[in-house]
């Protein structure tokens, strides 16, 4: 199958840095870093740009899930576009390891419909990443490993 152009797993990725930035802003705020040096004089307002990227994550998170919407068994599309798609959305591990929560209704959903999957075709071994059973490699092993890890 190969790479697909505006694959949403790698949105989802950089939706979650997005919120992460937020968060290494907060922690910046907490501890009272300024940001300031000696040339400019001028602090951050590590609050307000934890604010500020809060909202853009938050923001382009409902973005995708609207955006996405109309995947293989209610999921959520592989490729922008591409209705009735299923892909393993393995990034969404990040939003829980990093906890930004971006992403919670649409893992439960990805995870009913992966359960699904298995059962409706009967693969007692996963998800074959490329869409052939041959196609068991490291990248098909991560993904589903990262989610059999949403899952549990």
């Amino acid at each position: 199958m190969g790479v697909h152009t505006n694959n949403t797993n790698l949105a989802v990725k950089s939706i979650v840095a997005i919120g992460a930035f937020a968060q290494l802003c907060e922690m910046l705020h907490a501890e009272g870093y300024s940001g300031s040096s000696a040339e400019s004089g001028a602090g951050i307002d590590w609050s307000a740009q934890a604010h500020h990227y809060g909202a853009v994550a938050r923001s382009y998170a409902e973005t995708w899930r609207v955006g996405t919407a109309g995947g293989l068994l209610g999921g959520h599309v592989s490729s922008w576009g591409s209705n009735g798609t299923f892909s393993l959305k393995y990034n969404l591990v990040f939003d829980r390891i990093l906890q930004t929560n971006l992403f919670e209704e649409v893992i439960q959903t990805e995870c009913r419909v992966f359960r699904n999957l298995k059962e409706t075709y009967k693969l007692e071994y996963g998800l074959p990443f490329g869409g052939d059973a041959s196609s068991l490699n490291v990248s098909n092993t991560t993904g589903t490993f990262s989610t059999f890890l949403l899952i549990v």
